[in-house]
């Protein structure tokens, strides 16, 4: 799923329809369908029975908000005066002995663009959660601006989290950007081929 907020993905019903974005720009019926909670319920059960879920950016709140991974943005509530990243490239480790970063040089550069990083709460699914990414303790800017930086160093950047017999792989930044960021292609891609490198039945 790209980068959009639960409200957009999952949708709204009643009052708070009218006023949502999608009515305001009077588009047609079929380009303003959401999941729904029964689309939601229909996902949880699509991934625990073995499937993948990728969520890129904001969509990675889904899986706090819907599928109670313990999670949280530690970075949502900050208002702009502290912490402000408009569209800035950012440093990160990464951690390539893990399936969403195979081919992943140990440092490289993401695009960060009002994104979002991660909080892991202590509790008994803390088991089934990787971080595959972290933000440096330091000098995080490579392009752009940054103003903040104390809030995002060493913040996870990129999780790999087992649900029921699947996955969801919470990409916290741009990892494709409008085309743009090729220096990250591949956690997309690796989290695509995770997703359909599941055994047979059978095989060996």
């Amino acid at each position: 799923m790209a980068d959009d907020t639960v409200r957009a993905i999952v949708g709204v019903t009643g009052p708070e329809a009218a006023a949502s974005p999608f009515a305001a720009a009077a588009l047609p019926a079929e380009h303003t369908k959401a999941l729904g909670n029964a689309g939601v319920d229909a996902l949880k059960e699509f991934v625990r029975g073995g499937g993948s879920l990728v969520l890129l950016d904001h969509s990675t709140a889904l899986a706090a908000e819907r599928f109670g991974v313990p999670v949280r943005n530690p970075i949502a509530g900050l208002s702009d005066k502290e912490f402000f990243v408009p569209g800035s490239s950012l440093r990160v480790h990464m951690d390539p002995s893990q399936p969403l970063a195979y081919g992943m040089p140990k440092q490289t550069t993401v695009v960060f663009f009002e994104s979002v990083a991660f909080d892991i709460n202590n509790s008994n699914a803390n088991d089934q959660i990787s971080v595959v990414a972290r933000y440096h303790d330091r000098d995080l800017l490579r392009s752009g601006w940054l103003d903040g930086e104390k809030h995002l160093v060493q913040m996870p950047a990129l999780l790999d989290v087992g649900y029921g017999k699947g996955r969801i792989a919470l990409i916290g930044f741009r990892a494709q950007n409008r085309a743009q960021a090729y220096g990250t292609f591949k956690v997309l891609f690796n989290a695509l081929y995770q997703a359909g490198a599941v055994t047979a039945p059978g095989a060996s």
